[in-house]
């Protein structure tokens, strides 16, 4: 029985907001964009010398302070088997072209027992692997693992896959998710109805110039507009409504890209440092032309806020940034919107253990890297900690890049519930699989 637990999806958009933050012609061709070219480069540890078939994916990020230790991570998209298949055929690059020896995954603690899967006939083994692919019962990691890393393999490509969960927290954190779904919809409900009560009382103060900023701000984010448009509207609003952009770097650089006034990628690392969200408000109140647009923008900005709170979308920035101010909004709703909150306890601390689990997957891979004399290392995760994990690894000053995985479909609520509450794979229904697919 592989050694594995149940994965946790912490947001299902950060792997359709990656692609629709890129538009769908630039996500293909981004990874072979280079900020330098490769002649500059001297070390193999260099994370410029990664590159991944673009039919598989596409680099979102990167930053080479240093030359190692060199961390490529890869988001997940779970329980997605098309992405996973491409997750799959991006390891098998990472492993097989630049020697990486070790991935880390979420979801697992410790080694992996393929066992089960002890079939002689190389055909008939990967029909069975892949069956439990399609049905969201393995991974692509695990995929990859199984078929390709055994010496017996009609090609192998040795790596370790390893679990850095820790068992208790995870279970904690699971518990905790759980409680959350129990009422979840209604709790979104609940918090869209307040999003559009606040458009209505205090959308009414708004000029015409914020509510058009609050529209193209809402394309880009659904996904209607790509990043190359919205830089675009961006830098025609900020001509006329100048903002101090020295707080804002990563913009820039992105802006100047856009004129040529800068070589590179158009790439979307503004979005893990919570930076364009801070930008987006400081342009919302240069917008401002009364006190009651202010009020507008405020209980706007925490309401919208609210919402992704409760759909546990919140990328750690937008968590940061709405934390401090829960008991503000709180009171905003209950006396001024006669609004009746349910007890939101279970999602506050969805978002507290998932910054624990950030700091202990960081820990347990590079653990793990220096019990097995590695100097770089695969990790595999997604949603809230992707962003936790770059956020560690710009702190520690090293260097990585970051992997987003074709998404070919979006994933089907019905397989993520199920895969989400599944159990470990059994011998009895590997044999009669076996016997189904041959």
């Amino acid at each position: 029985m592989i050694k594995k637990r149940k994965s946790l999806l912490f947001t299902g958009l950060i792997f359709f907001s990656v692609v629709s933050l890129a538009g769908a012609d630039e996500a293909r061709s981004i990874w072979n964009k280079r900020a330098v070219t490769p002649q500059q480069l001297v070390k193999s540890d260099n994370p410029w010398n990664i590159q991944i078939p673009s039919k598989d994916g596409f680099i979102i990020e990167y930053a080479a302070p240093k030359l190692s230790p060199l961390v490529v991570h890869i988001q997940d998209a779970h329980a997605n088997p098309p992405a996973q298949v491409h997750i799959s055929a991006i390891l098998r690059d990472l492993v097989g072209q630049h020697q990486f020896k070790l991935v880390c995954v979420e979801g697992a603690d410790g080694g992996f027992d393929d066992s089960l899967f002890n079939i002689d006939k190389p055909n008939l083994k990967e029909k069975v692997v892949r069956y439990f692919l399609n049905d969201a019962r393995l991974t692509g990691a695990e995929y990859e693992w199984i078929l390709h890393s055994q010496p017996a393999a009609s090609y192998s490509v040795p790596f370790t896959l390893w679990g850095i969960e820790d068992q208790e927290i995870y279970t904690e954190h699971w518990n905790v998710w759980e409680k959350t779904q129990k009422v979840q919809k209604e709790t979104v409900e609940l918090a869209e109805q307040v999003l559009k009560k606040v458009h209505s009382n205090y959308g009414k103060y708004a000029s015409e110039g914020l509510l058009r900023y609050e529209q193209i701000a809402e394309a880009f984010r659904q996904g209607v507009s790509g990043l190359k448009d919205y830089l675009q509207e961006l830098s025609k609003i900020l001509e006329k409504n100048p903002v101090d952009m020295s707080q804002y770097p990563e913009t820039t650089k992105l802006l100047n890209i856009l004129k040529g006034e800068q070589t590179g990628a158009l790439m979307v690392g503004l979005t893990s440092t919570g930076e364009l969200d801070r930008l987006e408000q400081e342009i919302r109140l240069a917008l401002v032309g009364s006190p009651s647009e202010k009020e507008y923008v405020q209980w706007s900005r925490l309401t919208g806020l609210f919402v992704r709170f409760v759909k546990l979308e919140m990328t750690p920035a937008e968590w940061k940034e709405y934390q401090p101010q829960m008991p503000t909004w709180e009171s905003f709703a209950t006396e001024k919107l006669q609004v009746v909150l349910p007890d939101l306890t279970p999602f506050r601390q969805f978002y507290e253990l998932a910054q624990k689990r950030d700091q202990i997957l960081f820990e347990n891979a590079f653990s793990k890297m220096g019990e097995i004399e590695q100097n770089r290392l695969v990790l595999i995760a997604g949603g809230f900690h992707s962003y936790g994990i770059t956020d560690h690894l710009r702190e520690k000053k090293i260097p990585y890049v970051v992997i987003a995985p074709m998404v070919d479909a979006p994933t089907d609520p019905a397989v993520y519930t199920k895969a989400m509450h599944g159990q470990p794979l059994t011998e009895k229904e590997v044999q009669e699989t076996i016997v189904k697919v041959q």
